[in-house]
């Protein structure tokens, strides 16, 4: 689970497909992105709430646009030989 910089975005990690983003303040959901792959280890936001970052069992990791709704990541990173556990975020410009 990740919280945005300035707490008012949590991102819960899923062992189902599903990345969401949630209003922490009012506990709604505000936008739901699927990983078409497989389950969700970890996730972290940019601290301006535009990007959240994936890491998935399928070893990618994904980056998610958090101004669309296209529901697939805007970049996928492939490569590692075992499953993403933990990911961080900085200042992410697209």
């Amino acid at each position: 689970m990740a919280f945005s910089v300035d707490g008012k975005l949590v991102v819960p990690g899923s062992e189902d497909i599903a990345i969401s983003l949630w209003d922490a303040m009012r506990g709604v959901a505000l936008q739901i992105l699927y990983s078409d792959l497989d389950r969700v280890w970890s996730v972290a936001t940019s601290p301006n709430r535009k990007v959240v970052v994936s890491g998935l069992i399928d070893t990618t990791i994904r980056l998610w646009d958090t101004d669309t709704l296209t529901g697939a990541p805007f970049l996928t990173l492939q490569g590692y030989s075992r499953r993403v556990k933990s990911v961080a975020s900085r200042q992410i410009k697209k």
